[in-house]
Order: structure tokens, then C-alpha cells, then sequence
């Protein structure tokens, strides 16, 4: 069985907060993850729209019919890349008084499954503080201050969203 590779033509993107073979249509851009900070969406999809990829942006509601976490595997698989929002969500202290920042509970499943499904064609953009796990150092990653970005980190994630959109995704087998 030949690579997936998704066309970006039609430019759809996962992005939580997330190839270039002309007959492929099967993925058509990136998605949006987020977590509740939803300032960093409408910013991201205007970067896309000039990138021109149509942003899905993932939205954990569960139905009767569909759990979130199938909901949202759907989600990415139709896409072709991912842009994933990892923030403080949650600082907890420890017994000696000392502040620690948790990770959303969901977002090291989400990053585990860009992983799988996109390769290298994903972005973390992650709020100044927040400590990755050391098994995911070496990712791109787009650190940025405060709410929302400022003009340095918005260019340097147009230029990852350029980078992303060479790379060619795994292979279908993957899935």
C-alpha cells in the first residue's frame, strides 16, 4: 500500500486550540485543539485562511450517538495536519507549598494521536511556563506570553504552518 498523503488544496487543519500529492484528496487541512482559552482560535483560523486551509476547530461535546474521543479521532483523521493549544489550565501545589502547572488531562492523548496520524505536520503552541514531558522534547513547539500572540510568534507560526504544509504524512497504515 502506497503513503497517505494528504492534498492541501482544499486545506483543512485540526487544530486543538490543529502532502502535497495533487490526486489525494483525502485529508484537506489541519485542526484546532484548545482548552477552555479559546482566545487563540479566531487568530489562528485568520493565519490559516492566508495559508489558505480551512480550520476545524474540535469541539469536545459528546452525543448519544458519538463519544468525544471518537468525535474527535473523526475530526483529525479528516484533516491533513494539527495545531495543538497547550496552556495552564490547572496549577496545583504540593506539600511544601510549591505551584506545579498540570497539563489538560486530554491533550498528551491528542498529541500522542497527532503523532500517529500527522508525523511532523503539527504544531504545539504552548503558553511561557507550561513543562512539557521530556518524551516530548524535539517537537515543534511555539512558545508565547500572555492571552494571545504577539506579532514575532504569529509570523513564526505562519512560517510553521508553511513548514507543515511541505512534510508528507505517514502512511495510511498507521491508522
Amino acid at each position: 500500500m502506497s503513503p497517505r498523503v494528504y492534498n492541501l488544496q482544499k486545506r483543512q487543519l485540526f487544530a486543538w486550540q490543529g502532502g502535497s500529492d495533487q490526486d489525494d484528496v483525502t485529508g484537506t487541512g489541519p485542526t484546532i485543539y484548545h482548552g477552555k482559552n479559546r482566545a487563540l482560535i479566531d487568530p489562528i483560523k485568520k493565519l490559516l485562511a492566508f495559508s489558505e486551509l480551512e480550520a476545524v476547530v474540535s469541539v469536545q461535546i459528546q452525543t448519544v450517538s458519538q463519544s468525544v474521543p471518537g468525535k474527535v479521532i473523526g475530526e483529525m483523521r479528516s484533516c491533513g495536519a494539527a495545531i495543538i493549544h497547550v496552556e495552564d489550565e490547572r496549577h496545583l501545589s504540593d506539600v511544601d507549598g510549591k505551584e506545579h502547572v498540570v497539563l489538560n488531562d486530554n491533550v498528551l492523548i491528542e498529541i500522542g494521536a497527532a503523532m500517529a496520524l500527522f508525523g511532523e505536520r503539527f504544531v504545539l503552541v504552548v503558553k511561557e511556563g507550561v513543562k512539557l514531558p521530556s518524551n516530548l522534547q524535539g517537537l515543534l513547539v511555539l512558545s508565547y506570553k500572555g492571552q494571545t500572540l504577539d506579532m514575532e510568534e504569529t509570523v513564526k507560526l505562519m512560517e510553521a504552518i508553511g513548514d507543515m504544509k511541505k512534510r508528507v504524512l505517514p502512511s495510511a497504515g498507521v491508522h
